[in-house]
């Protein structure tokens, strides 16, 4: 019993420093953005219980295009869920790719601007 214990709480361990553990905050214009670093790019990955930028943003937006220093090069999967304020969302040329559902539940979002950088969606 206490092996069994053992196993699922290292694997919860295990499942948490995978998608929190080297999470990043910066507060830029007011918005804290929830950014990963990697191979030396920021990467905005909801993987935690939130979305990159608090539910409650509200209006338009510009994702920088540095977070920490690092240019960011990639919006993860489902980074935005939620955020149903937003209106708009202007994307940084330093982008690569975005993931699926990025913006999931964005119910007010009326344009993405996506720049020609992007070559995975």
């Amino acid at each position: 019993m206490k092996h069994k214990i053992f196993k699922t709480l290292l694997a919860v361990v295990i499942a948490t420093m995978t998608f929190c553990a080297e999470a990043a905050t910066e507060t830029i214009n007011g918005i804290k953005w929830i950014y990963s670093v990697k191979d030396g790019n920021a990467s905005l990955e909801s993987g935690c219980p939130t979305p990159v930028i608090p539910k409650s943003t509200s209006g338009a937006i510009t994702i920088p295009s540095t977070l920490g220093g690092y240019p960011v090069t990639s919006i993860g999967d489902g980074a935005f869920y939620g955020c149903s304020s937003l209106t708009s969302v202007t994307i940084p040329d330093s982008v690569t790719s975005i993931g699926s559902s990025a913006f999931y539940d964005c119910s007010s979002l009326k344009s993405v601007t996506i720049p020609d950088s992007v070559t995975s969606i």
